[in-house]
Order: C-alpha cells, then structure tokens, then sequence
C-alpha cells in the first residue's frame, strides 16, 4: 500500500484554503493531529504519489511543493520525500 506521513503549517491552511484542498483531493487521510508546537497539521495518508510501503515498515514522510500558477491558483507538482522530521 501506498502510505506516507506530510505536515502542512496552519498559515498555509488558513491563507491558501484552495492549495489545502488540492492535496487532500490527492490523498485519503487516515489519521490527522494538530501539532502545537509546529503550529501545523500532521496527516498520515494514503496516495498513488507515495512509494509502496511493505507491511511492518516504517512509513515515509514526505514534503508537500505547493507551486501556484500563472493564474493564481495553486497547483501541487508533486510530494518529495524526505528524511528525517522537518
């Protein structure tokens, strides 16, 4: 199964309401937690843009690129995988 783990910063949810629902148009959210210190949301998901996940492993997070187009809108080019906790 496809599984990953991204953030998005609250700034981002409360400014860019229409890049928020983009991603989550990509994915299915399993589990979803406030993170206060980061003042961001944690979301564990499922996505046909994440790496195959055997059973037992440990998930990847990844980094959500929002880039916003010539028109305004936002457009999500891809998720990145990264390593470590940003």
């Amino acid at each position: 199964m496809r599984k990953g783990i991204f953030k998005i910063p609250m700034s981002v949810i409360k400014d860019n309401p229409k890049a928020v629902m983009a991603i989550m148009g990509k994915c299915v959210i399993v589990r979803a937690e406030y993170l206060y210190l980061l003042d961001a949301v944690e979301y564990h998901a499922l996505c046909e843009e994440f790496k195959e996940v055997p059973k037992g492993c440990v998930i990847p997070r990844y980094k959500c690129l929002i880039i916003d187009s010539d028109s305004g809108e936002a457009d999500i080019s891809r998720f990145e995988e990264i390593s470590g906790y940003e």
